[in-house]
C-alpha cells in the first residue's frame, strides 16, 4: 500500500502491477536497466521505486509521444527496451516462458500457433519504429483472438483466428493464379480482370476486394511465403 495524494486528500489506495509487453520481456532478460526515481512510468502505468528520468531514457527524435501515459519516470522493464535494439529492429515474440525473435517468414506459423497466455507478438517492417508502445498493457490471453502490432500501422491489428484461415486460403487462391501481392493490397489491374474472366476466376477477385481495407488482411499478405 501506499499514499496518494488526490484532490480531496490522501487515500491509501493499493499499487497495482499489471502484466505488460515489458514486464513479459523482462523476465528473459539478464541485466535490467534501473534507477532511483519513485512513480508511474508513463510507458506502462505501472508503479516502480526503479524508475528512470524520462529524458535520460527516450531523445529528442523519439516520435511515439502520443502513446504514452500519465507518469514521472521510466520503469525499468520499459527502460530496458529502450536500451536494447532487438526490439525496435526485429519481430518478437513473447511470453512468461519465452522470447523469440523471428524473421517474418516465420510470421504466419507464430500467428496462428502462439504461445500459452500471457504472450505479445510484434512484426517489425522498417525496425524504425516502436508500434507496439500502444499494446503495452494489452497482452494476449487468448491464442484464437488477440491483438497484435505490425510496424507500418499505428494501430493494433486484430487476429481472429477463423477470420485469418479464410484470408489465407484466399491469399493461396491468387498467389497460385499469379495475382501480385501488390495487387492484393491495392486493386487489381485491368489485364488481370481480363485474365481472371477468361481463366474464370473473377469471383475470387470480387471476393479479395472485400477484405482489401482490412488490416489484418494486409499483415497475412505482406508475410505470406
Amino acid at each position: 500500500m501506499f499514499w496518494e495524494l488526490r484532490s480531496g486528500g490522501f487515500k491509501d489506495v493499493e499499487r497495482r502491477v499489471r502484466m505488460t509487453i515489458s514486464k513479459l520481456i523482462s523476465f528473459h532478460l539478464t541485466n535490467l536497466v534501473s534507477g532511483d526515481v519513485t512513480g508511474y512510468c508513463i510507458i506502462c502505468g505501472n508503479y516502480t521505486a526503479k524508475g528512470l528520468k524520462i529524458k535520460k531514457v527516450l531523445s529528442n527524435s523519439f516520435t511515439a509521444w502520443s502513446t504514452l501515459t500519465h507518469g514521472e519516470c521510466i520503469c525499468e522493464e520499459c527502460a530496458s527496451i529502450f536500451a536494447d535494439g532487438r526490439f525496435r529492429r526485429k519481430s518478437f515474440v513473447v511470453s512468461e516462458d519465452n522470447l523469440e525473435f523471428f524473421k517474418n517468414d516465420s510470421a504466419i506459423k507464430i500467428l496462428f500457433d502462439p504461445p500459452q497466455p500471457p504472450f505479445f507478438i510484434h512484426i517489425a517492417k522498417a525496425g524504425k519504429k516502436y508500434t507496439f508502445l500502444s499494446l503495452m498493457n494489452n497482452v494476449a490471453t487468448n491464442r484464437k483472438s488477440y491483438y497484435f502490432s505490425y510496424e507500418k500501422m499505428d494501430v493494433p491489428v486484430y487476429f481472429k483466428y477463423e477470420k485469418a484461415k479464410e484470408y489465407l486460403f484466399y491469399i493461396s487462391e491468387a498467389i497460385k493464379r499469379k495475382v501480385t501481392k501488390t495487387e492484393l493490397l491495392q486493386g487489381f489491374k485491368i489485364k488481370t480482370w481480363e485474365r481472371a474472366i477468361k481463366e474464370g476466376f473473377e469471383d475470387l477477385l470480387n471476393q479479395i476486394r472485400k477484405f482489401q481495407k482490412n488490416p489484418l488482411w494486409e499483415v497475412l499478405v505482406d508475410v505470406f511465403r
